[in-house]
Formats: C-alpha cells, sequence, structure tokens
C-alpha cells in the first residue's frame, strides 16, 4: 500500500469515526468499510475537480447536445454550461451518485503536514 492510499484510508476513518484497519481500498480512489455499508471515493482537490468535470462533459454529450438540432449546438457554450454547473451545484452533486454530498477530512504525513481530500459515497 502506498503511502496516499495510507493518508486516504487515515482520512476517511477520521470521517467515519472508525479504525482504519476497518477499511478497505477497492481500486480507482473507491474506499469500503467493514463497519459501515457503502463505498466511497477519496479525492484530492484536483482529483475532484477533474471527475467532476469530466462527468458533466460526459453529460452535455450524452444527453444535453443529443437534444440539441445540430443546427443549432454551435450556440451551446458547453465549456459554460459545465462552469456554471459547478459553481451552482457543487462537486458532490455531480460525484456522489448516493446522497449529492462532499465530505472533507484530513490526513497528516511524516512531516506533519496537513492534506485535506474530499470524501464522496458512492453507493
Amino acid at each position: 500500500m502506498s503511502l496516499i492510499e495510507e493518508e486516504r484510508i487515515v482520512a476517511l476513518a477520521r470521517l467515519l469515526k472508525v479504525h482504519p484497519d476497518t477499511i478497505t481500498h477497492e481500486g480507482d480512489d473507491r474506499y469500503s468499510c467493514t463497519e459501515q455499508a457503502g463505498e466511497w471515493l477519496v479525492l484530492e482537490n484536483e482529483e475532484a475537480d477533474q471527475l467532476a468535470k469530466e462527468q458533466l462533459e460526459s453529460y452535455v454529450d450524452d444527453c444535453i447536445l443529443h437534444e440539441i438540432p445540430e443546427h443549432y449546438r454551435s450556440y451551446f457554450d458547453a465549456d459554460r454550461w459545465v462552469l456554471d454547473a459547478l459553481d451552482s451545484d457543487g462537486r458532490g452533486h455531480v460525484i456522489s451518485s448516493y446522497d449529492g454530498n462532499e465530505e472533507e477530512s484530513y490526513c497528516v504525513d511524516e512531516h506533519g503536514c496537513k492534506t485535506w481530500v474530499y470524501i464522496y459515497r458512492v453507493n
């Protein structure tokens, strides 16, 4: 287990108020807990920004543009729509398929530096 995985496990355990040994890394930044039902994504700020942006861009491509007649699509500013959606609803609404919430927790490295992570329940 890499140090960053350990830090993410500790941060999730802190949020859930459980012992870190009850947290299991499921792969792809996903974690589960033997003491609580559910699966969580534990992401750094930049990772959360990127994932939310990717999911919204996919929504635009798969759902919104599909409904707009082709000759009007050039009038739709997809980049602006993505930014507006993030500004108004936040990342939790996009990433957390369970409840739409974004939770914060932190971990401390061997030098005593605190790193914030953002946690999303996905089921």
